[in-house]
Order: structure tokens, then C-alpha cells, then sequence
């Protein structure tokens, strides 16, 4: 995970969102906690399609209201989740949007 300016970011909150027909599912979404490396594991996640966020600031189940992504939609990773392992993604830091 990285900031804007290139540089690792620290500890954030990544949350995979499904993307397309599920985007209404809460159940389908799931957030990690990254480590002071920006390094996190997403276990658990349906296959199919989806937008990982990295936020600096994540209120629990923020993304329980259908718009609170939309602000932030550009700002996305896509992302296909298949059965077993996946390939590793690089993410980009949002900074605390609350302020």
C-alpha cells in the first residue's frame, strides 16, 4: 500500500467491496486491517469482482450505506477474486475524508 507521494503508508483499514450486481450485498463486504508495512490478507471473499479501498480512517460499517463509496469510486483497485490463492494488489492510501 502506498501513499499518494510514492511512500509506504502505515497502518489502514482495506475494505473489499463487490463490484457490480452484489454491490448491495453487506455481507459481501470485508475489511482487513493493514500493518505498519501497508501488508494485509483478505480471507473469506466470494469469488467474482470487486473494488479494494485502503482507508487511513474507517468507521465500522461505514459501507453499510450505499453512498458512501461513491465519493471515492476513482479511487478503487479492480480486482477478480477467484477460488484459492490471488495475486497480490497495491492499493492506494485514502487519507482521513472526515476532515
Amino acid at each position: 500500500m502506498k501513499t499518494d507521494a510514492g511512500k509506504e503508508a502505515g497502518p489502514a483499514n482495506v475494505l473489499a467491496a463487490p463490484d457490480g450486481k452484489y454491490s448491495h450485498v453487506v455481507s459481501f463486504y470485508t475489511v482487513a486491517q493493514a500493518d505498519e508495512k501497508g501488508h494485509f490478507k483478505l480471507k473469506g471473499l466470494t469469488p467474482g469482482r470487486y473494488k479494494l479501498y485502503a482507508f487511513e480512517a474507517l468507521q465500522y460499517c461505514a459501507w453499510c450505506d450505499p453512498a458512501f463509496l461513491k465519493p471515492f469510486a476513482a479511487q478503487g483497485e479492480p480486482v477478480e477474486i477467484t477460488e484459492g490463492l490471488n495475486p497480490s494488489k497495491e492499493v492506494r492510501l485514502i487519507r482521513d475524508f472526515r476532515k
